[in-house]
């Protein structure tokens, strides 16, 4: 069971609804990404805000959000339908603010 999130929130005039503005995520880690808990970088990696950890709604979702940290995201084989880097990097702007 995966959810789609948007990398680039849809309340926002560049969230647009395409493929390429959106990751496949567990309702877990969707609702960590949308917290900024953690992030997808432009080189596809999951980092896992530490210093937001607290947020996480237990010690057991802390722990399974970190076996997720630097690892690779799974990508489509074919290139259209893969994470925008442009909207992955507005994400982190986003989330730095």
């Amino acid at each position: 069971m995966l959810d789609a999130a948007h990398i680039v929130p849809d309340r926002l005039p560049e969230g647009v609804p395409e493929v390429r503005n959106g990751l496949a995520m567990c309702p877990t880690h969707h609702r960590a990404y949308d917290q900024n808990l953690l992030l997808v970088t432009e080189q596809h990696r999951v980092e896992v805000q530490r210093d937001r950890l607290y947020y996480a709604e237990s010690e057991a979702t802390a722990r399974m959000l970190l076996e997720f940290d630097g690892r690779e995201i799974l990508l489509s084989k074919r290139e259209h339908l893969r994470p925008d880097p442009e909207f992955l990097r507005r994400k982190l702007v986003l989330a730095a603010a």
